[in-house]
């Protein structure tokens, strides 16, 4: 696969749609459609309720007609589509997975498989590992030892507990550091070793391009890394020799919708969301009318609150003084603040598809570093989107 082709294409694909993703279609109310964007929003408007969820869900084309539409998924399925992980048959004690959940299990198993690509492995580098337990996962039954750092004191204390009780070989292989990690970090024990392996299990913000520095710089043998959190980057991308060439600046909306698309949704989710933005995006609607024209966070809701009608909804939660039960029901159940509605709520369907190859751009633009840096780096889609949506891993070895 030529990455830095498939990264110049994503620049290309981007550049048209960022003024589209620099802010949510809400705080451009009532100008929310753009003209590059009207005629898919229109194609979207004649899908039912479960042909739209298997279109964002699946990128399901099936009852999609307009061939302009056709072409660009297929081109977003090009850009963002990697290799899957053949995930290996494994199986490990119940000790080991104690208090962990099934998709912190998942990954663990799936790191493992990629583990196991690389061939010898004697020392592990764990960052911001926590409790331990991919570390524990990792040295069990192996010759081989871990350094579990994280920045919070009270879980390694818990991690060192649990291994006392359930992991009495582990605790001998396993060292936990406390430390902060920046890209200045370092690790004498560590760094004096060989065939080291350096893991970054969601690896928040920052710290993902921190490891590639860590890692490049004292020339480490192995890298396997996970991130997430792209708007905690801070501007820590565009590492690549090609992406300061010619890289995009993304606004921290666009890197918030990098953090949480490719999400999949139960049907009963996805109804759930509509439900919550119809109140949401009508209540913006009318204090938009009303003279506040700026966007306003209403904070946490509950489902319950979108039983309600319209009008209890916004007697809850709108700042408008006064309100008439009738008019405000009437406002609601109108075709113009209907339309206005479900156009707001398909715009946002259509901008997380955008964000997928935001995704793609930085995890891209990592390996491109690293290619440079003469490491052998591939791109996988190492866990199953419906348990862990933040699922492209970069092995670099």
């Amino acid at each position: 696969m030529n990455y830095q082709k498939r990264f110049e294409k994503c620049i290309e694909f981007l550049t048209p749609w960022l003024d589209l993703l620099e802010v949510e279609a809400l705080k451009n109310y009532p100008n929310h459609i753009s003209d590059n964007i009207s005629s898919k929003i229109e194609v979207f408007k004649k899908l039912a309720h479960n042909d739209l969820w298997a279109f964002q869900n699946n990128f399901s084309l099936q009852n999609i007609k307009d061939q302009n539409l056709i072409n660009f998924m297929n081109q977003i399925k090009e850009l963002t589509e990697f290799n899957k992980l053949d995930i290996e048959e494994l199986k490990l004690p119940n000790e080991i997975f104690k208090k962990v959940n099934p998709k912190k299990e998942h990954e663990i198993y799936s790191i493992l498989s990629l583990v196991n690509k690389i061939g010898k492995v004697d020392t592990i580098l764990d960052i911001g590992g926590g409790v331990g337990h991919l570390s524990s996962a990792l040295v069990y039954g192996k010759e081989r030892t871990s350094y579990c750092v994280d920045f919070d004191e009270t879980l390694q204390k818990s991690g060192k507990a649990r291994l006392k009780k359930w992991d009495k070989q582990g605790l001998e292989k396993i060292y936990f550091i406390h430390s902060k990690v920046d890209k200045n970090f370092s690790l004498n024990e560590f760094n004096q070793l060989s065939n080291r392996l350096v893991i970054g299990l969601h690896s928040c913000g920052c710290l993902g391009s921190d490891l590639i520095k860590i890692y490049s710089q004292n020339q480490f043998e192995n890298l396997i890394l996970a991130s997430c959190c792209y708007h905690k980057l801070e501007g820590a991308y565009n590492l690549s020799p090609v992406a300061k060439e010619k890289g995009l600046i993304f606004s921290e909306n666009t890197l918030h919708l990098a953090s949480r698309c490719y999400r999949y949704e139960s049907f009963m989710d996805f109804q759930n969301k509509l439900m919550l933005r119809r109140f949401r995006y009508a209540l913006h609607i009318l204090e938009y009318n009303h003279g506040h024209k700026q966007f306003r966070a209403i904070g946490n809701t509950s489902l319950q609150d979108y039983k309600m009608s319209f009008y209890e909804y916004t007697k809850k939660y709108s700042i408008i003084d006064s309100l008439d039960e009738s008019k405000i029901n009437s406002f609601y159940k109108s075709s113009e603040i209907q339309n206005s509605v479900r156009e707001l709520i398909l715009v946002d369907i259509f901008r997380a598809f955008l964000g997928r190859v935001v995704e793609t751009y930085i995890v891209l633009d990592r390996l491109l570093f690293l290619q440079e840096k003469s490491y052998n780096v591939e791109i996988f889609e190492a866990f199953d989107r419906k348990i862990s949506p933040r699922n492209l891993v970069i092995l670099s070895r």
